[in-house]
This record gives structure tokens, C-alpha cells and sequence, in this order.
């Protein structure tokens, strides 16, 4: 099988526009079987580890590369080598289960089948360690911008590298962002709970938004795909509801929140549809005042149904 290996080492780099003292990333692999090691410090220590296995899949019969001949000698590539201090073990992750047993086969036969990889089918088995990790370094979901705080995260990721299962436990602290689709901006944000398979435990979500504040707990029900089910209670203290810059009204209660929230995309258009049906207890919106004289008109929205009693 082929050998091959790929190193990065560097002092003061910058992760989109936040410093850090240090990163160190290295891969080893031989034939179908990858190690992988990566480790950022930052000012305070570790800010983030990542070490586990990759099991890529086997790329010797795959149609771009029909008729051509094998190679059968392979030498491995010169490596830059990464001294074992920057990779000290510093995790308080529980080591997982051992990985997926390799089997026959070659990742990478020759140079063209290099990076040509289908993720649904590489396999990876790691732990994920950071501490107090600046999250304005680390790409954003497309839904938010301008993000910010500081992260700790001892996780196990396992599974198929496009859709691995996540367990562990994550805490986020002076987190901040801003919702594109309403472009509200939340600050004071804390997040902490836990990941299991098929739920998502929140222990405390907080946020503040234009001089209110809000904050919930409960569970998150992710077994089935595209569907989450929701136990939470919802404690608002007149909290912003806004949309394009524009404040619609205020919220505050302190109510249960169950129910369960449905997605699917449009195969057509590739645009994403929310259905959700859910029950909130007792809570008190108050509309914005009106310059017009008019009442601010409450009928059937094309999106949106809301059912209920007065």
C-alpha cells in the first residue's frame, strides 16, 4: 500500500483575523489508514487538540481511474518533520472504543487519486479538546456573522466524516453574533450542555439583545433526521422580536416550550422549508407604539400560523 504523510507546523499564525502562538498539524497514512494530530495554542496554553483515526476509502477500482496500470513500488514523500512537544497529550476526553478495523485496500494508489476523496465514505474516529478557543477564528454557520467567545469542548467525533455522531459536553462564554435574517445582534452570550446520540441537552442558553435578555433549558430531540423535537422552558425578560433591523414587539414569560420543528429542502430549488408546531405557556408580547392611527393589521401571514387563545 502506498505511505504518505502531511505536516504543518508554524509560530504566530492567524486563524481568519484572530493570532495565535502556534499550530502544529500532521497526518500519517498508510494505505486506507490515516493519523491525524492537530494542536493551536494561544496565549494561555492549548486553545485547541484534535487526535484520532481516519479510515479512507479504498480508491483502486474507482471509474476515473479505469485502465490504468498500478504502481508496484511506492516510496514514501519527504515529510516536515513536527517534534512530539507540540502534540503533548493535554485531553480529559475519555479515550473511545477502538476504531473500524482496516481492510485491504489504498487510499491513494497514485499521485491522481490524491484528495479525490467521497466523505460519506471516510470513516473518523477522534477526540476534540479545546479550552477558552476564540471562537471568531472558526468558520461560522452562513445563517450568522460577526461571531464571537470563548469555547471549551471535549468531544468524541466518530462515524462518517460528512455526518459523524458528536458526544460530549461544550460550554461558550462573551459570545456574540448577529442573526442575518433579522440582522439582530446578540451579546452576552453563554451556552453550556451536552451531546448524546440523538439528543442535545441544554443545561443554559443566555443571550441579550436590545435591552432585554432571555434564557432556556431542556432537550433537544435529534433522533430522527430532519425533525427535532423540542422540551424546553423559556424565561424572557423583554426580549427584542425583530426582523430587518426593524423591532416588532417585546417578549416576556416564563413558560414550557414543547413540540417539534420539521425541515426539507425543495429538491428543485435547493431552498430550505421550516414547519414547526409547538406550545408555549402564558407570555406577554407588547407591540411597538404606532405613529399611525391605524391598528397594526394581525391576519393570515403566508409563512407563518399561529394558533391559539386569547
Amino acid at each position: 500500500p502506498s505511505v504518505w504523510s502531511f505536516s504543518v507546523a508554524g509560530d504566530s499564525p492567524f486563524l481568519g483575523d484572530v493570532p495565535a502562538r502556534a499550530i502544529a498539524v500532521a497526518i500519517d497514512g498508510e494505505g486506507r489508514r490515516a493519523d491525524l494530530r492537530a494542536t493551536v495554542r494561544n496565549d494561555e496554553g492549548v486553545a485547541l487538540q484534535v487526535r484520532g483515526d481516519l479510515v479512507l476509502p479504498d480508491q483502486r477500482d474507482v471509474k476515473w481511474r479505469e485502465g490504468r496500470e498500478p504502481v508496484s513500488e511506492r516510496r514514501p514523500p519527504p515529510t516536515v518533520v513536527v517534534p512530539d512537544s507540540a502534540f503533548r497529550p493535554v485531553t480529559s476526553v475519555e479515550p473511545g472504543e477502538a476504531g473500524p478495523v482496516e481492510e485491504a485496500g489504498d487510499a491513494f494508489p497514485d499521485l491522481l487519486s490524491f484528495g479525490r476523496l467521497d466523505a460519506a465514505d471516510t470513516i473518523i474516529d477522534a477526540t476534540v479538546y479545546a479550552r477558552r478557543l476564540d471562537l471568531g477564528g472558526v468558520p461560522s454557520p452562513t445563517q450568522i456573522s460577526g461571531m464571537t467567545g470563548l469555547a471549551d469542548l471535549d468531544l468524541i467525533v466518530r462515524g462518517p466524516l460528512s455526518s459523524p455522531d458528536v458526544t460530549g459536553a461544550f460550554h461558550v462564554v462573551e459570545g456574540g453574533f448577529v442573526l442575518l435574517a433579522t440582522a439582530q445582534r446578540f451579546t452576552h452570550v453563554e451556552l453550556t450542555g451536552a451531546i448524546a446520540p440523538g439528543m442535545i441537552t441544554l443545561e443554559r442558553v443566555a443571550a441579550e439583545s436590545g435591552g432585554g435578555e432571555s434564557s432556556l433549558s431542556g432537550t433537544i430531540d435529534t433522533a430522527v433526521p430532519g425533525q427535532f423535537g423540542l422540551e424546553l422552558k423559556l424565561d424572557s425578560d423583554e426580549f427584542p422580536l425583530s426582523g430587518e433591523g426593524t423591532t416588532f414587539g417585546r417578549l416576556t414569560c416564563v413558560a414550557d416550550v414543547s413540540g417539534a420543528v420539521f425541515t426539507e429542502v425543495d429538491p428543485r430549488t435547493g431552498a430550505r422549508r421550516v414547519d414547526a408546531g409547538i406550545e408555549v405557556g402564558r407570555c406577554t408580547l407588547v407591540l411597538p407604539r404606532q405613529r399611525a392611527q391605524a391598528v397594526m393589521g394581525l391576519g393570515d401571514h403566508p409563512d407563518f400560523v399561529v394558533a391559539g387563545q386569547e
